[in-house]
């Protein structure tokens, strides 16, 4: 019996690597989610060039803004959370439209 248990410790730390698919993927996996996150806590805003650096400047202000910045008429906001982009999406753009007409 005890011989029968060392035999499957053995085959199971032998073939665990194998089970673990191969070398890196878990880093790749993890680089991945956190690219997804990344892009599910992203607003992308298309604006003129003229308010978008502006528009940028003021939603970092924001407390639930992680980062915002401006490039070729489009304002990128990042969110600190999910549930934030997906909640305060539509007032983001709103303020974008407002800081545009106002300029």
């Amino acid at each position: 019996m005890k011989f029968a248990a060392v035999i499957a410790v053995a085959a199971g730390l032998v073939a665990f690597p194998a089970m673990a698919g191969p070398a890196g993927h878990g880093l790749t996996f993890t680089e991945e989610v956190a690219k997804k996150n990344l892009q599910k806590r992203t607003v992308k805003i298309a604006a003129a060039s003229s308010c978008a650096a502006p528009a940028a400047v003021e939603l970092a202000k924001r407390d639930d803004v992680a980062t915002a910045k401006a490039k070729e008429g489009v304002v990128r906001v990042v969110f600190h959370s999910v549930d934030a982009a997906a909640a305060q999406e539509g007032a983001v753009r709103a303020a974008v439209s407002d800081i545009c007409r106002a300029a």
